[in-house]
C-alpha cells in the first residue's frame, strides 16, 4: 500500500469546499462552467454555488 500522506493528517479546508469555490471562482472570472451534480448539490457544497 503507498501512503500518500501521514496517518491522521487533515487538511484544514473540506475538498468540497474547495471544489465548490473552485468552481465559483471560474464562473465569477467568465468561464464557461456546466456542472453536472444530481442529488448530491448539498453533499458537495454546490448549493452555495447555484444561489449565487
Amino acid at each position: 500500500m503507498i501512503k500518500l500522506a501521514p496517518a491522521g493528517l487533515k487538511d484544514d479546508i473540506e475538498m468540497r469546499k474547495v471544489y465548490a469555490g473552485f468552481v465559483a471562482g471560474q464562473i465569477e472570472a467568465g468561464s464557461p462552467i456546466i456542472a453536472l451534480e444530481a442529488d448530491l448539490m448539498s453533499s458537495m457544497a454546490m448549493d452555495s454555488v447555484a444561489r449565487d
